[in-house]
This record gives C-alpha cells, sequence and structure tokens, in this order.
C-alpha cells in the first residue's frame, strides 16, 4: 500500500480510485535504457530518498492515470523526496544517465492523465512528502507552502493557527494547492482564480540551479509577499502548465474572514436560458457586484448528486429529452443552477443582493433568486462551519471530497467510473455560449452521452468543463468517450475556441489551437527552452524535465544535408554513426546541438522497422520519415498520416544507410507491411456531401490501437487485443479492421495495421491536393487475410483499384 495522506477518509477515497479493478499494464523501463540499468537508477534514487520512497511495479497505480487503462503514459518508478537538497540529487543522477522525469505534487488532476507521465517509462517524481506550511500570515493574507499542502492541510492548518483567512478550495479538495494553482485550477472563494494569486515562487531548474520570484527574489524583503512583480520580465508564468522547473515553494494570497457571507443561487428552467443567464452574469462583473467567481451547473449535476446515473435513468445511451424532463418534473430540478457569494460588511451585502435582483428581473423575469445570509454572532466574523452543505461552504473555503462520486456516474458500480473534460473558453456573450451548447450538446447525445457541464466564470471570460463521465472497464465506452473529445475538438476550432487545460493524450491537439502565426507562440517557448540549453551545455537528450508538457516533436525525418527546419516542428538526424548488433547508434541535433543515442532494434518487417523509441519507414533502399513511439497515442499517429501523406505526394527526405543496416533487414520471419499494396478507392465528385475528410479518417485511425505486439487476429474465441472486427468512428468517416471472408484468422501486428490504414487514408480520403474519393479498401497482414477500410457511415459503393480496375464493395456498416 502507499499512503499518501494521513487522513483515513481521503486515504479511502484515493485507494478506491486508484486501486479498484486496475492491475499493472506491461512494465517498461526509461527510454534508451536495459532493465539492468534500470534497476541501479532505483538503487541510486533509494539512497537519495530511501528504501521506502521510491516505488516500482504493483505500486506505481497510485502514480498513473486510474481512467486509462494503456500503458502508453505509465511510469517505469516513483521516487518521493521529502526535501530541495534531495530533489537536486535526483536531478543531477538523471541529467548525468538522460533519465526522463515528470513531476507531479498529489496526482489529482483526475480528468486531465493525473499523475500519469507524458512519456511512457519515465520516473515520477512525486512531492507528496514535501507537505510544509511554512507560513500563514493573518494580517497579510497570505500562505506559503509546499507542494504536498493539500487543501485539507491548509484549511485545518488556518483553522486552527490562522482562523481570520480563508484559503479557497475546488470541488474535490484532496489535491495540492500548488499543482492546482500551476495548472490553472480554481476554486469558490473571492480568489478562486489561484493563478491570479500567486505572489511568489521558489523553483528548481533542470541544472539544479534555485530561483525565488516577484519580490522573493529579494533577500529578506519584508514585501516578498505583498507584491507578485520584480524587476524586468514576469517569469511565474512559465512555469505555469510547463516543466521547465520544479516548483517547491508557492506564496498565494487567502481570503480575509468577512463580517457576513451571502450564499446566492440562481435557478432557470429551460436549456435556452443559457443566453439570458451569461448576460445576467456579464452585467453584474461590468458593475462589480459579483465577488467570486460562479459556478454554473446543469440538470446532470443535480442527478449526478443521487448516485451513478442508472439509480434514475437505467438504460444505455444519452437521456431522451422528454425522459429528461419527466426527470426534472418529478424532482422539481432546474436546467440550470448557478452559484456565487457576497462577503462583507451586511449593508454592503444587501446592497449586492439588491442590485443582482434588478438585474435577474429585468433580463429574465422567470428565473429564481434564493440566498441565505451567514454572519458572525457577537461581533465576531463569519463562521465557515455553520454553512450547511446545500449552501454551497465551499464558497467560504471548507473543503470536501464528497463530489468525487460524480467519476461513478455513468459507472454501474462504485469505483468504475472515470471521466475525460473538455474545457473551452469562453467570452461573455450569451448567444455564442447557447449556440455552442447546442453544438456540443448534439455531438454528446449522438455519442450516447449526457452533455454534463459544470462551468465557472471568471472576470472577464468563462469556461464550460463538458464532463466526458465513461465505465472505465468497457472499453467500447472509454473509445466512444475519446471520440467524444476528437468530435469536440473539431467543432472548437470551428469556433476558434481552445481549451484552458486537457489531458495527456491531447496537449497535442489543444497546443496547435494556439496557432497565429503558424504556431509562433510554440515557437517561442521552444526557443527560450533551447537559450537555456546553449546557455547551461546541457545536450538536449539530458533535459529530464522533457518533453514539453502540451508540446511534442510528432514528426522527424532522416536527412544527409539539411539542418533544423524554422519553419516547422521537424526534426532531422545529422548522422547514422554505426550498427552493432542490434542496437544502432546515432547522432541527433536539436536546438543546434548533437548528442549521440542508441536504441534498440525491433525489425517488424523489410519496410518497417522499429527502435526502442522511434518507428523508421525504409522506402526504397532509403531510410525515410521516423515517428516517435514513446509520444502520446495521439501524437504518435498523426505522424503516421504525415507519414503516409509524404510517401504519397513523394517527398519523403532520405538518407542512404550504410551496408550494416541492410544486414539487420534480412529476417523474413516477422510480419512484413509493403509500401506498394493496392488501394482500392470508392469514387466521390467535388460535390459529394458523402466524401471523406482526411482529418477526420485520421481521427478514427487514431482510436485503433498502436501497440507492437505481433498476434494472430481471429473473429471467434478470446475476447483479446486481437479480436476483430474493430470498428472506430470520427464525424462523417468510419475505419474497420476485419479478417477477410473465407478465413478465420491472420498474424499480424496493430502497430503495422495502423500504418496501412494511415497510407489508405492518404490514399483514399480528400486533402490538400485535390482527390475526390469516398474512402476505399486494402488487404493487410502476413498474408493479406485482413481487410482495412474507410468509408463514410452506411456508405456503399463502388470501388477503384490503383485507377484501374472496378471492384464491388459490400457496405460494412
Amino acid at each position: 500500500m502507499v499512503r499518501q495522506y494521513e487522513d483515513y477518509v481521503v486515504q479511502q477515497a484515493h485507494d478506491r480510485v486508484f486501486e479498484l479493478g486496475r492491475s499493472v499494464p506491461q512494465y517498461c523501463f526509461p527510454p534508451g535504457m536495459t532493465e539492468d540499468q534500470f534497476y541501479d537508477v532505483v538503487q541510486s534514487m533509494k539512497t537519495i530518498v530511501g528504501d521506502d520512497q521510491v516505488y516500482i511495479r504493483e505500486s506505481l497505480l497510485h502514480f498513473s492515470d486510474p481512467f486509462s487503462p494503456s500503458p502508453k503514459n505509465f511510469p517505469s518508478a516513483a521516487a518521493c523526496p521529502k526535501s530541495t537538497e534531495e530533489i537536486r540529487e535526483i536531478l543531477a543522477l538523471a541529467n548525468e544517465l538522460h533519465l526522463p522525469l515528470w513531476i507531479t505534487s498529489r496526482g489529482k488532476n483526475l480528468g486531465y492523465g493525473g499523475p500519469s507521465p507524458r512519456v511512457r517509462g519515465s520516473v515520477i517524481l512525486s512531492l507528496h512528502r514535501m507537505d510544509r506550511i511554512l507560513e500563514v500570515n493573518e494580517k497579510a493574507a497570505y500562505a506559503v507552502v509546499e507542494p504536498g499542502v493539500t487543501f485539507f492541510d491548509l484549511y485545518r492548518y488556518c483553522r486552527k493557527y490562522a482562523s481570520t483567512v480563508w484559503p479557497s478550495v475546488p470541488a474535490i479538495a484532496w489535491g495540492s494547492v500548488v499543482g492546482n494553482t500551476l495548472d490553472r485550477g480554481f476554486g469558490y472563494t473571492a480568489q478562486g482564480n489561484h493563478q491570479d494569486y500567486i505572489c511568489g515562487m521558489e523553483v528548481i531548474l533542470p541544472d539544479g540551479d534555485v530561483i525565488r520570484t516577484g519580490q522573493w527574489a529579494v533577500d529578506k524583503s519584508p514585501s516578498a509577499f505583498a507584491c507578485r512583480a520584480g524587476f524586468g520580465p514576469q517569469v511565474d508564468g512559465l512555469f505555469l502548465q510547463s516543466n521547465l522547473g520544479i516548483v517547491t515553494k508557492l506564496g498565494i494570497w487567502v481570503q480575509p474572514q468577512p463580517d457576513a457571507i451571502m450564499s446566492v443561487c440562481l435557478d432557470m428552467e429551460d436549456l435556452d436560458d443559457l443566453d439570458d443567464l451569461i448576460e445576467i452574469l456579464a452585467e453584474l462583473r461590468r458593475e462589480n457586484i459579483l465577488q467570486n467567481d460562479p459556478s454554473i451547473f446543469n440538470v446532470f449535476r443535480s442527478i449526478s448528486r443521487k448516485g451513478p446515473r442508472h439509480q434514475v435513468y437505467p438504460d444505455p445511451g444519452a437521456i431522451p429529452e422528454n425522459v429528461l424532463k419527466a426527470i426534472m418534473g418529478e424532482h422539481g430540478w432546474v436546467y440550470w443552477k448557478t452559484w456565487f457569494s457576497f462577503y462583507g460588511a451586511k449593508d454592503m451585502v444587501l446592497f449586492r443582493l439588491a442590485f443582482t435582483q434588478k438585474t435577474v428581473a429585468r433580463i429574465s423575469p422567470r428565473s429564481r433568486l434564493s440566498y441565505k445570509t451567514f454572519e458572525g454572532q457577537d461581533g465576531e466574523k463569519a463562521d465557515p462551519t455553520v454553512i450547511p452543505a446545500e449552501w454551497q461552504p465551499a464558497n467560504a473555503g471548507v473543503p470536501t471530497i464528497h463530489f468525487a462520486s460524480t467519476i461513478d456516474y455513468n459507472a454501474p458500480s462504485e469505483g468504475s467510473g472515470g471521466h475525460l473534460d473538455f474545457s473551452p473558453i469562453l467570452p461573455y456573450d450569451g448567444k455564442l455560449n447557447l449556440e455552442w451548447f447546442h453544438e456540443a450538446t448534439r455531438i454528446c447525445r449522438s455519442h450516447g452521452f449526457d452533455s454534463f457541464v459544470g462551468g465557472h466564470a471568471f472576470t472577464k471570460h468563462l469556461i464550460l468543463v463538458h464532463m466526458i463521465l465513461f465505465n472505465r472497464t468497457d472499453e467500447d465506452h472509454v473509445s466512444s468517450a475519446k471520440a467524444l473529445w476528437h468530435d469536440l475538438a473539431g467543432k472548437a476550432k470551428e469556433y476558434n475556441l481552445a481549451n484552458y487545460r486537457t489531458h495527456l493524450d491531447y496537449m497535442d491537439v489543444v497546443q496547435g489551437s494556439y496557432n497565429f502565426n503558424n504556431n509562433a507562440h510554440k515557437r517561442f517557448i521552444e526557443t527560450l527552452k533551447c537559450s537555456f540549453l546553449h546557455h547551461n551545455n546541457i545536450p538536449f537528450s539530458d533535459v529530464l524535465l522533457i518533453p514539453f508538457k502540451a508540446m511534442r516533436v510528432v514528426l522527424l525525418a532522416v536527412s544527409a544535408t539539411k539542418q533544423r527546419d524554422r519553419t516547422s516542428d521537424v526534426l532531422y538526424f545529422t548522422n547514422v554513426v554505426s550498427f552493432e548488433s542490434d542496437r544502432m547508434f546515432i547522432s541527433l541535433e536539436r536546438c543546434g546541438v548533437s548528442f549521440r543515442s542508441n536504441m534498440q532494434l525491433f525489425n517488424l518487417g523489410n519496410d518497417f522497422i522499429v527502435f526502442h523509441e522511434f518507428i523508421y519507414v525504409l522506402f526504397e533502399g532509403h531510410v525515410g520519415v521516423v515517428c516517435l513511439l514513446d509520444q502520446s497515442a495521439m501524437a504518435f499517429n498523426i505522424c503516421l498520416q504525415f507519414l503516409a501523406l509524404f510517401i504519397a505526394i513523394g517527398t519523403v527526405l532520405a538518407l542512404r544507410p550504410p551496408a550494416a543496416f541492410a544486414q539487420t533487414l534480412n529476417h523474413t520471419d516477422v510480419l512484413s507491411v509493403p509500401l506498394n499494396r493496392d488501394f482500392y478507392c470508392f469514387p466521390g465528385s467535388r460535390l459529394s456531401i458523402r466524401r471523406l475528410n482526411f482529418n477526420e479518417c485520421a481521427a478514427a485511425i487514431l482510436q485503433l490501437p498502436s501497440n507492437h505486439v505481433i498476434g494472430t487476429f481471429h473473429r471467434e474465441g478470446d475476447n483479446d487485443q486481437f479480436r476483430l472486427p474493430v470498428v472506430k468512428f470520427s464525424g462523417n468517416c468510419a475505419v474497420k479492421v476485419d479478417i477477410r471472408e473465407g478465413f478465420s484468422d491472420e498474424r499480424a501486428i496493430w502497430l503495422g495495421l495502423g500504418v496501412v490504414a494511415a497510407h489508405l487514408n492518404a490514399a483514399c480520403s480528400n486533402h490538400f491536393y485535390g482527390k475526390r474519393y469516398k474512402g476505399g479498401w486494402t488487404s493487410a497482414g502476413n498474408s493479406d487475410r485482413i481487410k482495412i477500410s474507410i468509408k463514410p457511415r452506411g456508405d456503399t459503393g463502388s470501388a477503384r483499384g490503383n485507377s484501374h480496375t472496378l471492384e464491388a464493395e459490400e457496405a460494412f456498416l
């Protein structure tokens, strides 16, 4: 057992989420490291933090995403330092051994990947043991904490030693104050937008140097936590949602205890009232009436309070609209419920209430406004502990884990739920918000999910957090949840909306939405990182905090002459050094710094070879496009799409390998994935509304498994990873993998099938060089007994085989 909490109830809740029904996937080691080397690293870390503070194997369930069964983001080990010095020693070890680290505080970033690393096999550096509250200053209203301090810890400390201040707390308070703040999390007091109330950081940089920010950078400054600004650039933001350093201490402002607090609830009956709701909040913001950030919930939050949804509605899929209205009527629920609070002297609280009442009556007379005031007795300040649960005590800084049960909304039993969040940023524009929500609701329902929203309205913008709640024990339901996320992302792109944070698997997609001037923002951050490497003479491979959170190199190519292409995110190998047995030694260049690396070779056939980190494609005797295997499945499959596209349009950069390279490819007892196979494309007209979109088909292909385990694919027998058929959808596109008629099984590999599907997509869908097709099909596998098809949903048609024959093709949906 990994004990992370002193509080028994919180520890039990943690164990239920992180252990129940889970098992460790296929074990992995850090990239480029052998098993013996890895266990040497484990022993070295034990000498730094203690034998009982380094975890491997089964214990790693507590340091990985509890909602993802995939091994792609699973760590190799976890080390739990207690001090800054122990962190610096681990950094030195990691720099020496080229060991990737992933930093987490409490690992409760659930819905966004939890404590899992971005790179498979990374070592988790868990800071939960660094749990000191260094200071709470009641007069100046600030706290200074380490990363292991939870919201429960800070609340209890304030109640005991500093009762005149209230810390802000999120919906589920078992997480880290530091971790939540750095990932732009929020709470419910008047200082709920936590990033806005940072007042100084202490940060360890990748080379082990330690800096402080703001006035805390001035030794013994009496203004250390009174003023956020320093001199010159404000660098605090560089450490939000990034891994440019490890934040070991954080100053944060807290709310002074008021004379009175009024909890206010605004009820609105119908879905279409969202327009008026946003306009009401916008006016209250303009007039500076609101003090905390209102929380917006729709009716599915009310349903979740009853327990798992099946207790209210037992059928699968989204609750039908007529049934939902009947449920609302039976329980007296409204569609929208918005909570906020007023603080201060009672007469000021009443003034804010009166203004709110007039605004609501003018904009939405049908709406209901309820409220309750809690004030101190006998000259005392307001006591947050007397606020009943139904009147939002979190708005007074009272923590809870009660809302963790929401995770099981779509679960058949307790502990088997999971969730993803899709969280776009929107302005205070009622019509736009309503239009977006209608679109999102339509997409959710099409995938069989309720449009469950928990929004938050900040000073100038709001976030509608679409909670995609699924049964994590049901692979199909998990796949549907992922498909829903992608379809929401596609629709958000049409509206030019970006998420404020996201799951590990989708960081590349969200980063790509910040696309001004060819993703200049991303390139600027990369330039900063490269400059840091040059300044400290650290090779790119030695930067232990890699990769950028939300930034990955997704496409690499081998080139004998070209250097880094400054206009795109492409990395070129500068030289293939040598081959020895089953290992290849290469020299890489990144940020103008060359470094040497070696990788284990796995031969997948005459056209594809895989090293520990990369997949290489042989193209007419040359080494061609290269994709990272250890990046997220999303980024890897996107890379495969580019790979197929480059092959299709004949622009693969190439370098003829040394003769020793060819000798490693003489094994014929493994699967071949030839690039010159026949692709049968279904013709479509220029005006056809049924023709396929390349990106939609790519998103469908992304959902296929992408492991590189050779197996026997089959239609009958065990329901394992090789059971067919498998069908995945995105938008108008469907991809199907199945055994061809007349056969029962076939030897193949999901990685190779994904490559074939990507190549088929490039050949038979519509992208920028003008092809007009409605999909197509091809065969794959060791004896071509597997059929891969892409089509519009429910479509039929004839197939044009490599532009010279027509073959009838039955609809496969």
